[in-house]
C-alpha cells in the first residue's frame, strides 16, 4: 500500500511538473509568435507590417511607394548632414546633352524614358572602353555607364562603344541610312 501511494505521489509530481513546463513553453511560443519578423532584402520587418502591405490595393501601393521615397530622401539628407557618405547609384544610357561640367543621360524608349543629369568633378574618372579607350571627354550621343552619388556627382563614367546607329541617333547620316534600310526590310 505504501508503495502504491509513493508511485501515485511520484506520478502526480511528474504530471504537475510536465503541466508547468508545457504552460511555460506555450507562453514562450505565443511570445515568439508575436515577435516573428520577415526577412526582406537584408532587413527584418514585423509580420503584421508585411501582412498589411500584402493587403493593399494597387493604388494604395503606388501611394505607399511615393511615401517611402519621400521618407528615404529625408533620411538620406539627415545621414549626409550627420557626415555619412552618400549612397552610390548606377545609371546607363545615352548622353543627350552636355553643358559645361553637367551632362544628361537618357535611357528607355518613348513613354518609358528615364532622364538623369550628372555633374563632373575633379575626382571623376572617365574611362573609355573598347575603341573609345583613351577618350576622356563626355560627348552627346555616346553610350555611358555612370556610377555617381545620390546627389548626382559622377564618380566614374565609362564611355561604351555602340553599334552604329544605336547610340548615335538618326541625326547622323550613317545611322539614318541604316535605319531607313532596316525599315524597308533591306539588309546592309
Amino acid at each position: 500500500m505504501r508503495a502504491a501511494k509513493r508511485v501515485a505521489i511520484i506520478l502526480l509530481a511528474v504530471c504537475l511538473a510536465a503541466s508547468l513546463a508545457l504552460t511555460a513553453f506555450a507562453g514562450e511560443q505565443t511570445q515568439a509568435r508575436n515577435e516573428v519578423r520577415v526577412r526582406v532584402i537584408g532587413a527584418e520587418l514585423p509580420t503584421a507590417l508585411v501582412d498589411q502591405v500584402k493587403s493593399l490595393s494597387h493604388e494604395q501601393l503606388l501611394a505607399l511607394r511615393e511615401l517611402v521615397r519621400e521618407r528615404l530622401r529625408e533620411t538620406a539628407q539627415q545621414r549626409l548632414a550627420n557626415g555619412a557618405t552618400p549612397a552610390v547609384v548606377q545609371f546607363a544610357g545615352v548622353v543627350t546633352a552636355v553643358d559645361g561640367n553637367k551632362f544628361t543621360v537618357t535611357k528607355g524608349g518613348k513613354g518609358n524614358e528615364v532622364v538623369k543629369t550628372f555633374t563632373l568633378t575633379q575626382d571623376t574618372q572617365i574611362i573609355g572602353v573598347g575603341n573609345l579607350k583613351g577618350q576622356t571627354k563626355v560627348e552627346k550621343g555616346l553610350m555611358v555607364k555612370v556610377k555617381a552619388t545620390s546627389d548626382g556627382k559622377a564618380l566614374v563614367v565609362r564611355l561604351l562603344p555602340a553599334k552604329k546607329g544605336e547610340a548615335l541617333g538618326n541625326d547622323r547620316p550613317v545611322a539614318a541610312a541604316k535605319t531607313k534600310g532596316l525599315a524597308k526590310g533591306k539588309n546592309n
